[in-house]
């Protein structure tokens, strides 16, 4: 596969910036896109652009007669930083839609490098968190166990086989799913043992959703946060299969004491 990480496509519709913020250094095009144009920053000259800058269709035509897979797009020097403030918001916004829009119009061919307006810190969060889809925090261990439980559990827990899942259970989905799956992984496997980061604490309450949910279907519950964790593990996984009794392996009294 061949992928071009450097090239750029200009969106087409830019509003009037100017108008909306004034300033000299506005983007402006003189001539006709589909043609060729000369892109201005204010008065001063930017470069001239061939209608390849503008039309995807052209730019695919192009990628296709020299072998290019991929192009990651971006917007060209200065990126937004030709202003300040939120209008460098609104310039990241515009870009960063529009190659989305590509992106998904045409997938597997385009994708794109988001534009972060950096002089405004909670507008670069918000773009960054538009462009990465699981910027926002949590991870989606329910739909990580389905996909587990549907390509791979029956291959590898015929054999009556133990399972160590390591996770500190905070699912960002619904806890449905996630109980479900975990049902689904526990009736596969002999033991399914949990090791969670989050045990290290002694104030440890199992009151997540995620945490609640997954609880009820694993057989030991155990830290796993250092090299003595780790040690000690390798002892327990010798006899927890006879001894699953003992009060330190039994996740349900989590449960109830919280």
């Amino acid at each position: 596969m061949t992928i071009d990480v450097h090239t750029h496509i200009f969106p087409s519709g830019w509003p009037d910036f100017a108008a909306r913020y004034g300033g000299d250094r506005w983007p402006r095009l003189e001539g006709d896109p589909a043609t060729g144009c000369r892109l201005f920053l204010g008065t001063t000259l930017n470069r001239s652009l061939t209608p390849h800058a503008f039309d995807p269709a052209r730019r695919l035509e192009d990628m296709d007669r020299v072998g290019i897979d991929t192009e990651v797009l971006s917007l060209s020097t200065p990126n937004v930083y030709f202003v300040e403030g939120k209008a460098q918001a609104d310039v990241a916004r515009l870009a960063n839609d529009a190659y989305a829009e590509l992106a998904a119009k045409h997938r597997g061919r385009f994708l794109g490098f988001a534009s972060i307006p950096m002089d405004d810190p909670d507008a670069a969060l918000a773009r960054v968190a538009r462009a990465v889809g699981d910027w926002s925090g949590g991870t989606r261990i329910g739909a990580c166990l389905g996909e587990f439980n549907r390509k791979w559990s029956r291959r590898l827990h015929g054999q009556g086989a133990m399972a160590l899942l390591i996770s500190d259970g905070l699912d960002r989905e619904a806890a449905e799913d996630l109980a479900r799956q975990m049902e689904r992984l526990h009736k596969s496997c002999r033991r399914l043992i949990w090791l969670n980061p989050l045990l290290r604490y002694p104030e440890f309450e199992a009151k997540p959703a995620g945490i609640r949910a997954m609880l009820p279907h694993v057989d030991a519950f155990l830290p796993v946060h250092n090299l003595q964790s780790l040690e000690e593990l390798s002892d327990q996984l010798s006899t927890i299969s006879h001894q699953l009794s003992a009060i330190s392996y039994q996740p349900r009294r989590h449960l109830a004491s919280s």
